[in-house]
């Protein structure tokens, strides 16, 4: 037997406790039993992450990596010097 949607009103009955129409066909529900902790472990992990890149200073030199791309090394200057000479 298919259950057809009540609208907002199923809502509101189960607000006031007085319970779905029948306790069989409402599995879906049970999830969330699981899904919530593991939303909030999820969300728990990526809060560590984020405060261990702070504490280890990933952010402390953001515009240093994009100046760097328009220099070129020095490296490479003296294997292009040494390789010009011979």
């Amino acid at each position: 037997m298919k259950r057809e949607w009540e609208g907002p009103a199923a809502f509101f009955r189960l607000w006031e406790g007085e319970g779905p129409p029948d306790n069989k066909e409402t599995p879906a529900m049970d999830v969330l039993v699981f899904l919530i902790p593991v939303a909030l472990f999820l969300g728990f992990c990526g809060l560590a992450a984020f405060l261990w890149s702070l504490r280890s200073g990933q952010f402390d030199d953001l515009d240093g990596a994009a100046h760097r791309v328009l220099f070129d090394d020095e490296e490479d200057e003296e294997k292009k010097n040494q390789d010009d000479r011979s």
